[in-house]
C-alpha cells in the first residue's frame, strides 16, 4: 500500500521511498529519538565571540585589514524590576556592556593609504585636513558686528596710556604688547588686571585722524612751496595762482587705512598659511595702528620747513619708531612659533614688515609732501 508504513510493501509495489512516511507511530507507540536541544542564545553569542576573536591571519580582501575584533560580553537575562535601586542595576547591567569602550580590538592600519595618527592615538583623516579660513562660519563673523564688541571698550585713560607707550617705548622688547596692551601668553609674568588686550577704537581713531591730518598740511606745504617759487620768480616770470587739492583726502585715506588694515591682514593670513597663528588679527592692526602715531606726529611739523632735506628727515625718524615698535613687539611671537631650525618662516615676515614701512614712508613723501 502507498500509506503503509512497512518498508516490505513499498519495496514489493515498486514505489519510491515514501515522502509521507514519519518516524512516529502511535498506533505501534514507537517513541521517536529525542530531538537535539537548540542552543542557548548566550552559547550561540559566545560561540560567535570565540571566531570572532580569533586573530585573522590573512587580509581581509577588500579592506586589507589584519587582526581581531572582540565583541562585547553578553549582557545577563532581563528580569523586570522589584523597586528603583533594581530598575538602576538592571539598566547598568543591560546597557553599559554595549557601550562603545567595549569595543575593543587590535587592528592593522597597513592598507589604508593617507591615514595617519591622531593627536591621542588612532588615525584621523578629518584632522589631517587644515581648517579654512573661508568657511561659512568664519565669513558669518567677520561681517557681524557683535564680533567686534570686545575691541571698542576703552576709555580715556587706556587710549591715552597707549597713545604715549607707541612713542616713548618703541625700543623696549615687548614692552607695548604685554605691559600696555596685555599679552595672555604672559599672564603669569604681568598684571594684566587692568589691561583690556588689543584694541581697534585707538587705531581707528589714529588713521582718521592722519587722514586728515596730511590732506591738510599736505595742502599747507605744497602752498609755502608755491609761496617760495613765487619769491623766486622775477617780474618777467608768469606764475600760476595756487589751488588747493581736495584729492589729497582721498589719496590719504587709501594710502593710510591700506597701511593701517591692509598690510596687518595681509601679514596676518601670511602667518596662518605657513602655521604661525597664533598671533590673532586684532593684535596685528592694533599695533598697526598704534604705530601711525610717530606719522601723525610727524605730518604735524613736516609743513612748517618746506625743504627737501626737512621732509625726509621727518618721514624718515617717524618710519624707523614705528617700524621698531612693530618689529620689537612682534619678533618674539614669530620666532616661538617658528619650530624650523633656521627660522626660515620668521625671517621673511620679519622682512616685509620693514620694508612695507620703508615704502610707506616714501609714498607719504612722494604723493603729499612733493
Amino acid at each position: 500500500m502507498m500509506n503503509s508504513a512497512y518498508d516490505d510493501e513499498d519495496d514489493d509495489g515498486g514505489f519510491g521511498p515514501n515522502p509521507f512516511r514519519v518516524n512516529h507511530n502511535d498506533l505501534l507507540d514507537i517513541p521517536l529519538p529525542n530531538p537535539t536541544p537548540q542552543q542557548q542564545p548566550q552559547q550561540q553569542y559566545a560561540a560567535s565571540n570565540v571566531m570572532l576573536n580569533q586573530p585573522l591571519n590573512q587580509p581581509d580582501p577588500q579592506s586589507g585589514m589584519t587582526g581581531s575584533f572582540q565583541l562585547p560580553p553578553a549582557s545577563p537575562p532581563y528580569h523586570p524590576p522589584q523597586n528603583v535601586q533594581q530598575a538602576q542595576q538592571n539598566q547598568q547591567q543591560h546597557f553599559l556592556p554595549g557601550s562603545p569602550s567595549q569595543l575593543r580590538g587590535a587592528m592593522d592600519q597597513q592598507a589604508l593609504p593617507g591615514s595617519r595618527k591622531a593627536p591621542y592615538g588612532g588615525t584621523d583623516e578629518i584632522a589631517s585636513t587644515p581648517t579654512s579660513l573661508l568657511s561659512w562660519r568664519s565669513c558669518v563673523k567677520c561681517v557681524r558686528l557683535d564680533s567686534y564688541v570686545q575691541y571698542f571698550d576703552m576709555d580715556t585713560r587706556d587710549i591715552l596710556l597707549r597713545l604715549k607707550a607707541s612713542v616713548t617705548t618703541f625700543w623696549q622688547p615687548d614692552q607695548f604688547r604685554t605691559a600696555v596692551l596685555g599679552d595672555p601668553s604672559t599672564a603669569d609674568e604681568n598684571d594684566l588686571s587692568n589691561l583690556k588686550g588689543p584694541d581697534l577704537y585707538g587705531p581707528l581713531w589714529v588713521s582718521m585722524t592722519l587722514i586728515f591730518v596730511l590732506a591738510v598740511t599736505s595742502n599747507l606745504s605744497a602752498y609755502l612751496h608755491h609761496w617760495q617759487k613765487v619769491k623766486r620768480a622775477d617780474d618777467a616770470t608768469q606764475v600760476d595762482a595756487f589751488e588747493f587739492d581736495i584729492r589729497h583726502l582721498v589719496r590719504a585715506s587709501s594710502v593710510v587705512m591700506t597701511m593701517t588694515v591692509g598690510v596687518p591682514t595681509v601679514l596676518f593670513l601670511a602667518c596662518v598659511c605657513v602655521g604661525m597663528s597664533g598671533i590673532p588679527w586684532a593684535l596685528w592692526v592694533c599695533c598697526y595702528g598704534y604705530a601711525q602715531v610717530p606719522f601723525l606726529l610727524a605730518a604735524a611739523v613736516v609743513w612748517v620747513w618746506p625743504h627737501e632735506i626737512w621732509e625726509w628727515s621727518v618721514l624718515l625718524a617717524a618710519m624707523v619708531v614705528s617700524g621698531t615698535l612693530v618689529l620689537r613687539n612682534m619678533s618674539t611671537p614669530l620666532l616661538s612659533q617658528d619650530v624650523s631650525a633656521s627660522q626660515s618662516k620668521a625671517a621673511p615676515i620679519a622682512i616685509a614688515i620693514l620694508a612695507c614701512h620703508v615704502i610707506y614712508a616714501g609714498v607719504l613723501k612722494v604723493s603729499f609732501y612733493e
